[in-house]
């Protein structure tokens, strides 16, 4: 009745044992630190990333780099105190992003309009240099084949 005990004993050790290594295994597994970087495209403003804030002066002059732990974060632009940008993104344990934030309305970034054109550019065509086999003959005397439209 010992002998069983004692080989019960040292089955169940051995089963918490395994269990217990593979738990710290699993739930305290090593979190890396993951790098963001954001691109601004708007001058004077104030990127927030969580409880992080940067001021930029210059669009696309220098990008803002933060680390933070893995997980769901938020990053929001702000400019006279009006929220021009916000994304919610979620950054994987030692993995870094690259985001960019900007006006996509253009409401306070002083970027002049974009308007679209009257009336689309004509079609243009394009003619190439060929061989002696050709379709036709310019002024000059070069040899020419006209092979499509853009």
């Amino acid at each position: 009745m010992i002998k069983l005990l004692i080989h019960v004993a040292k089955w169940t050790g051995a089963a918490a044992l395994t269990v217990l290594l593979a738990w710290q295994a699993s739930s305290g597994a090593v979190r890396e630190e993951s790098e963001v970087i954001v691109h601004v495209g708007v001058p004077d403003v104030e990127i927030r990333i969580d409880e992080f804030r940067f001021t930029v002066d210059r669009p696309w002059d220098c990008p803002v780099s933060c680390e933070l732990p893995p997980g769901d974060h938020l990053l929001t632009m702000h400019q006279a105190g009006v929220e021009l940008y916000r994304e919610v993104f979620t950054l994987e344990n030692g993995r870094g992003r690259v985001l960019t934030a900007w006006d996509e309305d253009g409401r306070l970034s002083g970027a002049p309009e974009l308007s679209s054109p009257a009336s689309p550019e004509p079609v243009k065509e394009l003619e190439i240099v060929v061989g002696p086999d050709v379709d036709s003959r310019t002024p000059a005397g070069e040899s020419r084949k006209k092979i499509g439209a853009f």
